[in-house]
């Protein structure tokens, strides 16, 4: 079964102006539970626009996605913010970690804020398993001023596990860091696909990031340019 299909896709932003930009046009793709796909595309191109809607975080003007079989678009604002919750995990190129919690409650806030019943001694467990995985074990009392870029980018990795999602959604997640530390993140990610079996979906502006996954979908003025396969999943 396919985790995510995006059929007939649009989406259209006034962004202050009399006539909408076409961020998204018709733009129709799946991808299949377990996949580590990347998306790639310039500025502007709706990256960023097609993740927010496979997350659940906009709806479209236009088309339907479902997510692991649901059709969201029937979903009403509350069943989508509950869904977004327990399935989705985010990874932002800024990291959006809150200054001033410690690492270990930034990668438990998910599970607060969507309520779930592990947010206390099984969730701060499985948070610590998660900082031990990404290399933070020893960081987890730190504030996220006191990390460096990659280690704070290995701090939202953990986080967006934290709820044991099926789809882990990253935009732009080494576009702050250097070609080893991309390196590293990307690896990161890549044991977590094959060991946990969670789909990821990968923005990037990088054709060397794109590349190094099992698909590259490439998106150019809101419309799917090629879908091509990388390797063998």
């Amino acid at each position: 079964m396919a985790a995510i299909e995006v059929r007939g896709l649009g989406v259209k932003h006034r962004q202050g102006q009399p006539n909408p930009v076409q961020a998204l046009d018709a733009v129709t793709l799946s991808v299949q539970a377990g996949e580590f796909v990347s998306v790639l595309g310039r500025a502007g191109s709706g990256k960023t626009t097609l993740l927010q809607c496979i997350g659940l975080v906009l709806r479209p003007t236009a088309g339907m996605v479902a997510l692991d079989g649901i059709d969201t678009g029937a979903l009403s604002n509350g069943q989508r913010a509950e869904l977004r919750g327990r399935r989705v995990g985010f990874v932002l190129r800024d990291r959006n970690l809150l200054p001033g919690l410690t690492v270990l409650e930034n990668v438990l806030l998910p599970l607060r804020y969507a309520g779930l019943a592990m947010l206390g001694r099984p969730g701060r467990a499985r948070a610590r398993d998660l900082l031990d995985l990404v290399g933070l074990a020893d960081l987890a009392r730190a504030r996220p001023a006191e990390l460096t870029v990659a280690q704070a980018q290995r701090a939202a990795i953990a986080r967006a596990l934290v709820q044991a999602p099926t789809l882990v959604l990253a935009d732009e997640p080494t576009g702050e860091v250097d070609s080893e530390t991309s390196d590293e993140l990307l690896y990161l990610m890549q044991q977590v696909n094959r060991m946990s079996d969670v789909t990821f979906i990968v923005a990037t502006q990088d054709h060397d990031v794109a590349s190094c996954m099992d698909r590259m979908i490439r998106l150019g003025d809101g419309r799917v340019i090629s879908d091509e396969r990388m390797r063998v999943a």
